[in-house]
């Protein structure tokens, strides 16, 4: 007769996994007789459960990987005392630890019956002889094995695995335990999975945002080489020579930040562009402690703020206007502020001008700066907008103090 049997634990992700474990454990009550994997699964070691979950969550963010699998077996194994621990996918083995590691390795089929309708029907399955576990080695120590799924998004990709050695079977209360703890895995395996598409996303969100912002700037330097290339040819090849070397280092692959002394190297290729086009028009001044200077800035967050200001606030000005860039520390914050004395903007623009599609040129600067600021760093990061018509506008932004080579 066989003694596979088959336990029909629907439990979703919508359950508080760690509650039910606790709500199990009292109900069903100890048994007279404790051994230590029953101990393990049922009241002691909860709250390691909790935090081997937590754990997991971090390590699957990786994916469902061999490697991934491994760091989460040995750290249950570790948890709960059993004598072996195993993750499977779909198809294959991803890890085993413990007893009977030696012949049951990462890579190999699935190919038990028992395990493949785990994966097929989400159901928990109980393996109490070394015929129902179906290892074809004849010194494997493996005596029960019990294995529950994990489920996420209505789906079981995976399945986790508790083996025994000493020839005992595992008690209904473990069994019921164990199933709480493979929805606990599973709950934590899809959040991860969301969390790594969360920043996937955000990571392409970021490169086109940034991409957003430098075709802007590539039109209005153009248009500033044209205004002096027929007055004077040498130095409008002197500005498309810096202008090439901006954009090497603008769009260089060299990740979302750079120091606060690149950036402001960015702002002064800039100006002196544009000092090329507007003259003594155009006056500038940059204000930065030097202990700032190794600070982290996300890659052109104060340049289409300088570029905003020359383009929106002192070109149309009559006569000549001043861009001033500051920076300073606010508690954990690094501030920066950029402001001109242009002509401002209208009182009932201003309360749209970080909305996309407001303004032109590099007027959609504001709005792509703050979006990028959102994305890394929440609502711990932001920018903020003040101006008077006919008196200039300041733009502040905040963000996270972040020191090269730092944590």
């Amino acid at each position: 007769m066989s003694h596979i049997a088959s336990v029909d634990k629907k439990v979703g992700p919508e359950l508080d996994p760690g509650r039910a474990i606790l709500v199990t454990q009292e109900t069903a009550g100890m048994p007279r007789v404790v051994d230590g994997f029953h101990r393990a699964l049922l009241v002691p070691t909860v709250q390691k459960l909790v935090e081997v979950s937590r754990q997991a969550r971090d390590v699957f963010r990786r994916g469902l990987t061999r490697e991934a699998a491994a760091e989460v077996a040995r750290m249950l194994r570790e948890a709960v005392g059993a004598d072996a621990v195993a993750l499977v996918g779909r198809a294959q083995v991803l890890a085993f630890v413990g007893a009977g590691e030696d012949h049951h390795v990462p890579g190999q089929s699935v190919t038990t019956e028992f395990t493949k309708r785990v994966l097929r029907t989400g159901q928990v399955q109980v393996a109490h002889t070394r015929e129902e576990i179906g290892c074809p080695e004849p010194r494997c120590p493996l005596t029960a094995a019990l294995v529950v799924p994990l489920r996420v998004r209505g789906m079981v990709p995976a399945a986790l695995k508790f083996y025994r050695t000493d020839g005992r079977l595992f008690p209904q209360e473990v069994v019921e335990g164990a199933a709480l703890v493979g929805d606990l895995l599973g709950a934590q395996l899809e959040l991860a999975l969301l969390d790594a598409e969360v920043e996937r996303l955000t990571r392409e969100e970021l490169r086109a945002l940034r991409a957003e912002i430098s075709p802007h700037f590539v039109f209005n330097t153009l248009h500033s080489v044209a205004a002096v290339v027929g007055r004077d040819p040498e130095r409008a090849r002197r500005l498309l020579t810096d202008f090439a070397e901006f954009l090497r280092h603008a769009l260089r692959s060299h990740g979302e930040f750079c120091t606060l002394e690149e950036e402001l190297w960015y702002v002064e290729q800039y100006l002196a562009i544009e000092r090329a086009r507007l003259g003594p028009r155009l006056r500038a001044q940059v204000d930065v402690p030097g202990d700032l200077l190794g600070e982290l800035v996300p890659v052109l967050t104060v340049q289409p703020l300088v570029e905003n200001a020359v383009v929106h606030g002192v070109e149309p000005k009559t006569g000549s206007g001043t861009v001033r860039v500051q920076a300073g520390v606010r508690g954990d914050d690094l501030v920066l502020v950029v402001e001109d004395d242009g002509v401002g903007i209208p009182e009932g623009r201003l309360q749209v001008v970080t909305e996309r599609g407001v303004g032109s040129g590099l007027g959609i600067g504001l709005f792509n700066v703050q979006r990028r600021l959102r994305a890394i760093y929440g609502e711990a990061a932001g920018l903020r907008v003040e101006s008077e018509e006919g008196r200039g506008t300041r733009v502040t932004v905040w963000l996270p103090r972040r020191v090269e080579g730092g944590p």
